[in-house]
């Protein structure tokens, strides 16, 4: 009879590795039971679990499929060619130049598994053929008359998968690839990650991975087996002899067990001398949890000295031969992409792997995460998913009572170093991303955008965003050093549209929080906040448009000059920005008292007819005082509408804008007056 043995997803570590053996016996004829606290593995699937990984990591990491996706832009590219009409000729350079443009980036891929595949299999007849289509893709891109031979950048690109799909050729880069990319950030080069395995077959990955992992594993679950039986009925001592030659940790507990006179008391030394396995509650440790073992939240024994257990610095932090195979199979339980870290001037992008945690039950779990996984894969942004997630739960109403915890970590083994981030999302937060997650997405600058979600994650007041974003609007960075004005103006309305977004769902989520402590403030409540918000933002647009009319653009030598309305409002913008960021309500206040009385008294003398008399909402008082609306949303939203154009510019702001069509807005709009 099979033993088999229910684990329990404790923690993240040990989620993620239960996460990640269901994808891994994905095609097992007998897959692992999922149970409500984990899963059940037997002695069967540790005898498989070598061969499924490595079919597992062949089939995710494909090489070819990584390779043709990142040609996927240079098909767009033809494919726009294609369809242009070819009775105009004053498009040949445009054409020609896109088809070279986008034979270059498929030669530089091609070039670049061209020289592993010489190195490997330099005397195949595939490695022939794609020198061949090397050359091929060199001369397309030398041919001033590419664009009527764009067909054949689509039969190279086919031809490039056929010529890698073979499946030594296949195999040998996608496991190379995986190991330094995937597994060496969190083992180093233990076991089939030492370099001389990049030579080696995939026959000799799997037969490494069973004597390093598969076998000690299968081993410890035996002992754990003969220990679950009464001491009378237990076979300890045969098991230990029967593997003592080929698993050094039998060998010396069979050293002190053969010289016990009965069953009874070799099963109390298992019970009461031998440490356990701090990860899989009773099952006796047969090594070290260290670096080799799981790199990112490891120390080598040497340094472990605050960690040892009983003072037995061998065995600093005990776990089980079954318990480093599962954390051998964390990785497979993460989900892998690329984050941009660091400031919108100074960043880099780095490879993150995350899950994501619930208090339901572990089939909960890895649905959850499964999704998770495609909408990364898919090209979806962090705070896209998020909300895509609770979107589609299938039951919703139940969904939003619990948390979700999202763990993301990036390790760099050479360097010793590991970024762990844990997001906590509470109750009211998943309520507020239910409700009003989509609306983030109209946030039209991507950084910003996850820089905000990732805020709320951690429970941080996400007003810096804002601020940043309000401070982009001012002198947005242009891509095009010799754009236009008016685009540089669309640009800085797009980003001041965007911030008045950050600011209204800022307001959303901590009026989210407060119905935790009064329940008696619902919907309305928000609603009626919200058009409060609104009516600050229109007077800040109603202020910009009297100014821009009063200050009409001076003519400087024929040329448009900017030094009129336009550069004024940036140098109010920026003194009402510092004097909120610094919190100082009061030079807040008098600068806008005066630009308002300076616009009305200006716009008077400069008109033939009586404009409208604009006046300072009663809102702007709600800043100054504890109860109502904060000093931070009522500064931002006067800022960005006083940065942006009329939301008429903004189709977005018809989706989002919900709150301005109800008849809060009426009753707001005459507290204003």
């Amino acid at each position: 009879m099979s033993i088999e043995i229910e684990l329990i997803a404790e923690d993240w570590m040990m989620t993620a590795a239960l996460i990640g053996l269901t994808r891994l016996y994905k095609n097992h004829p007998y897959p692992p039971v999922v149970t409500q606290r984990g899963l059940t593995l037997t002695e069967d699937h540790l005898r498989s679990f070598s061969q499924s990984y490595v079919e597992w990591l062949i089939s995710e990491f494909s090489i070819v499929e990584r390779d043709v996706k990142r040609m996927g832009w240079a098909k767009t590219q033809v494919e726009q060619v294609m369809s242009m009409q070819p009775d105009e000729p004053e498009q040949v350079v445009a054409r020609t130049e896109k088809v070279q443009a986008a034979v270059k980036s498929i030669r530089t891929i091609v070039v670049e598994q061209l020289k592993k595949v010489e190195k490997y299999f330099a005397d195949m007849d595939e490695y022939k053929q794609l020198n061949q289509l090397a050359a091929r893709l060199d001369d397309l891109s030398k041919d001033k008359q590419a664009w009527e031979k764009a067909s054949e950048v689509k039969t190279a690109i086919e031809d490039y998968r056929r010529i890698m799909s073979v499946p030594v050729i296949n195999e040998k880069l996608t496991l190379n690839y995986a190991k330094a990319v995937i597994l060496n950030v969190f083992f180093g080069q233990t076991s089939i990650l030492q370099p001389t395995f990049n030579a080696r077959s995939t026959i000799q990955h799997i037969q490494q991975l069973d004597k390093d992992f598969s076998m000690p594993a299968l081993y410890d679950l035996q002992l754990y087996g003969e220990l679950c039986k009464p001491a009378e009925q237990a076979d300890i001592v045969d098991l230990l002899r029967t593997y003592s030659e080929v698993y050094k940790p039998f060998k010396d507990w069979l050293r002190k067990v053969k010289k016990m006179n009965s069953k009874q008391e070799i099963h109390t030394y298992f019970q009461q001398e031998v440490l356990p396995c701090f990860l899989i509650p009773g099952m006796p440790a047969s090594q070290s949890y260290e670096e080799l073992t799981f790199s990112p939240l490891a120390l080598s024994k040497k340094n472990a000295v605050n960690f040892n257990w009983n003072f037995d610095k061998d065995t600093p932090t005990p776990i089980s031969a079954l318990a480093r195979l599962l954390l051998f199979a964390v990785p497979a339980g993460l989900t892998v992409y690329n984050r941009r870290i660091g400031t919108e001037d100074f960043n880099e992008t780095k490879r993150f792997f995350g899950v994501i945690l619930t208090q339901s039950y572990f089939g909960v779990n890895v649905k959850l995460n499964n999704h998770y996984r495609a909408l990364r894969n898919g090209g979806t942004t962090f705070d896209e998913a998020i909300t895509n997630i609770l979107d589609e739960s299938h039951d919703k109403a139940k969904n939003l009572g619990h948390s979700y915890l999202f763990v993301e970590l990036h390790s760099e083994y050479q360097m010793k170093k590991t970024l762990l981030d844990y997001y906590h999302m509470p109750p009211y937060l998943v309520t507020f991303l239910s409700q009003y997650g989509k609306h983030i997405h109209y946030i039209q600058h991507n950084y910003s955008k996850e820089a905000f979600v990732r805020a709320l994650l951690k429970g941080i007041d996400p007003k810096q965003v804002v601020y940043e974003l309000l401070r982009l609007a001012i002198q947005p960075k242009m891509k095009n050093p010799d754009a236009s004005e008016q685009v540089r103006q669309a640009e800085s309305s797009r980003l001041a549209y965007s911030a008045f977004v950050a600011t209204r769902n800022r307001r959303r989520l901590l009026d989210a929080k407060q119905k935790i402590a009064d329940p008696s403030k619902g919907a309305k409540s928000m609603a009626h906040t919200d058009a409060k918000i609104y009516i600050v933002y229109r007077q800040g647009i109603e202020l910009r448009n009297r100014m821009l009319d009063i200050r009409p653009r001076e003519q400087t030598e024929g040329k448009t000059y900017r030094a009129g309305g336009q550069k004024k409002l940036e140098s109010i913008a920026y003194r009402l920005l510092n004097a909120a960021k610094a919190g100082d309500k009061s030079a807040f206040m008098d600068t806008v008292f005066r630009v308002y009385m300076s616009a009305n008294t200006t716009g008077a003398r400069q008109s033939n007819e009586k404009p409208k008399y604009l006046e300072v909402s009663n809102i702007f008082l709600e800043g100054l005082q504890e109860n109502g609306i904060d000093f931070d949303t009522i500064a931002t939203a006067f800022i960005a509408g006083l940065l942006g154009n009329n939301e008429k510019s903004n189709p977005s702001s018809r989706d989002d804008n919900v709150a301005t069509n109800n008849e809060d807005t009426n009753e707001t709009s005459e507290e204003a007056r």
